[in-house]
């Protein structure tokens, strides 16, 4: 079992609140979740990794000319991509909040989707099938699921330990040395509790029973160890309508959940973000949960 370490009082320090390994910020890292709700089966947080120095103007200017080739005029001013409302064909505005029909929205969802290989841009992700948190009323509804808010929250949290640590596997072995990152994350209430557990969890300071045991088969995916100690300690939290880069992640990790939970109609849009090649995604539905990457051969999917 992973045992605990000496926390520094230097700042500023890792996500595991030891010292940094680098000196240079180089990438920032946009997560997003998708299927954190009660309704779903599979819970999964995806991350995007951006070089800020080579990458991070091109992608966010690519993405706003996608606005322009494909969205009427009439509703550009506004416009969010929003995953699960581009692919039922519709779009939000964000200064009335009203729906509308969108014709193209899934075209948009699928351009969107084919950024990531565009731009060589990595992704991570992790996920938790629910089935072992699902908790039923007495007597349970015929043909309905129920799982309790926190026990969902608990699964969002794990997902984004298991996303993260393959982000620290990234900065180890394929960024140069002494590069860091830092996480950016949606600025709403669910994601900051969910972010906050799984922080504890990083700290790995007084976990006991099934926390401790957790903690040891999820260090296991993390090359060389933990502590993590090329990720920086303090997340930022954005609004995704003000940040096109989470709704980039948010169309990543819409996408890989329909996939994780075996959904109909996804077949071109997971096309569109692996190219056609779907075996880094491996689909385990015996696993209670695993991580992978994309654009990343070095790396392997692990099912743990």
């Amino acid at each position: 079992m992973s045992k605990s370490w000496k926390l520094t009082k230097e700042r500023p320090c890792s996500l595991s609140g030891v010292r940094l390994n680098g000196d240079s910020l180089s990438r920032h890292v946009y997560l997003d979740e998708s299927g954190t709700d009660i309704h779903s089966s599979v819970a999964i947080v995806a991350a995007v990794i951006i070089d800020t120095d080579e990458q991070w103007k091109p992608v966010e200017k690519y993405i706003y000319g996608l606005i322009e080739e494909l969205v009427p005029p009439e509703i550009q001013d506004g416009f969010v991509f929003h995953a699960n409302d581009l692919f039922h064909g519709r779009t939000k505005n964000i200064f009335d909040k009203k729906k509308y029909p969108f014709e193209a929205g899934p075209e948009v969802l699928r351009r969107m989707l084919e950024i990531p290989g565009k731009f060589s841009l990595p992704i991570t992700f992790g996920y938790v099938r629910m089935r072992e948190v699902r908790k039923w009323p007495d007597p349970p509804p015929k043909n309905v699921r129920v799982i309790k808010p926190d026990l969902a929250s608990e699964c969002h949290s794990e997902a984004y330990v298991r996303c993260v640590l393959l982000v620290e596997n990234y900065m180890r072995v394929i960024a140069k040395s002494k590069e860091l990152a830092k996480l950016i994350a949606e600025d709403s209430q669910p994601t900051r509790k969910a972010v906050e557990d799984a922080h504890t969890l990083l700290m790995g300071q007084n976990l006991k029973g099934e926390r401790a045991k957790k903690f040891s088969d999820l260090s296991w995916s993390l090359q060389g160890g933990l502590p993590l100690d090329r990720i920086i300690g303090s997340i930022g939290f954005e609004k995704k309508t003000d940040t096109v880069l989470l709704q980039l992640a948010d169309a990543v990790a819409y996408t890989l959940q329909r996939f994780h939970e075996g959904k109909p109609h996804n077949q071109a849009f997971v096309d569109a973000l692996t190219h056609g090649n779907i075996a880094p995604l491996k689909r385990n539905e015996s696993a209670d949960g695993g991580n992978g990457s994309l654009m990343s051969p070095i790396f392997s999917v692990k099912n743990l």
